[in-house]
């Protein structure tokens, strides 16, 4: 945990610590799990063998976890791509049963694991709607970015009549704390909102639109171009952020920037490999006899 918050990535140590942890598991406290599968998963290194055999460990002592430990946990399993529904229904009706202890950071994350599991459990998203009226997630505000847009993807993922009012909800606390917002939070709230169809104006017009100009230079690539993606998909004007951005090539996806960076890398290679080949048959030409 403690190597993960510093921001350092280090393989063979975390390979180590996933042999050692595994074998171990069983002797694990939940509270040592849950931070445990929260540093593997924020760390981005995610052992299959690892993950699978804690989460037999988690799924046995469910009923021990605290609201926080439940959503870590839920969290680092959806994000190490384990694919098990019942598993994450197990982690559900835990929750449930302890929903009212959830502080909004809880089930912010505990409704972003589900969406990522891409598991749609009614009861546990209507429920978590019903916590979030705008007082409720006003109430953490250092948090509040990280909190808003976990959010914003869980209900944009859910969709309906309770999607959109969740939304609404997280709109109106973002545009008071927008400056907070990290460049890929800002992206990440705009494509969800664009995916749940919900074209705040207040949001949008009112408060990303000058947050974006003001701080386009902080933008990857990428990110513009979810965000203007967003923009579009709305009808909302995209003018006076493209104006900033001056004559720029445009904004390409990370997907395609990937495909020319394969193939540039590709036919670079592919030209060192018939200069190589085509080296040694020249000194075998001028070597044959009555060669000059």
């Amino acid at each position: 945990w403690a190597v993960t918050k510093l921001g350092v990535m280090n393989a063979p140590m975390f390979s180590s610590l996933a042999e050692r942890i595994g074998a171990s598991a069983s002797s694990f406290e939940p509270v040592n799990l849950s931070m445990t599968l929260w540093a593997f998963a924020r760390a981005g290194y995610l052992d299959e063998q690892l993950f699978r055999a804690v989460a037999t460990q988690v799924r046995r002592n469910l009923p021990n976890f605290q609201p926080q430990q439940i959503a870590n946990t839920a969290w680092a399993l959806a994000k190490s791509g384990l694919g098990d529904d019942a598993f994450f229904d197990s982690v559900a009706k835990a929750a449930l049963a302890k929903l009212g202890d959830f502080k909004p950071m809880n089930f912010s994350m505990l409704v972003h694991a589900l969406a990522l599991a891409k598991l749609r459990h009614r009861r546990v998203f209507e429920e978590v709607g019903r916590m979030c009226s705008v007082q409720a997630l006003s109430a953490s505000p250092a948090a509040a970015p990280y909190l808003l847009t976990s959010l914003a993807v869980a209900y944009s993922f859910y969709g309906g009549d309770l999607g959109r009012e969740v939304l609404e909800a997280v709109a109106e606390v973002a545009i008071d704390d927008m400056p907070r917002f990290r460049t890929r939070q800002i992206a990440a709230l705009a494509q969800a909102f664009a995916k749940a169809g919900v074209a705040n104006e207040g949001l949008f017009r009112g408060c990303l639109t000058p947050e974006v100009c003001a701080r386009l230079t902080e933008f990857r690539r990428d990110e513009l171009h979810d965000v203007l993606g967003a923009y579009e998909h709305l009808g909302i004007p995209t003018e006076e952020i493209r104006r900033l951005m001056g004559p720029q090539q445009p904004v390409e996806p990370a997907s395609r920037a990937w495909v020319w960076l394969f193939f540039s890398i590709f036919f670079a290679l592919l030209g060192t490999v018939a200069r190589t080949t085509a080296g040694p048959a020249a000194a075998g030409r001028s070597s044959r006899p009555g060669a000059r």
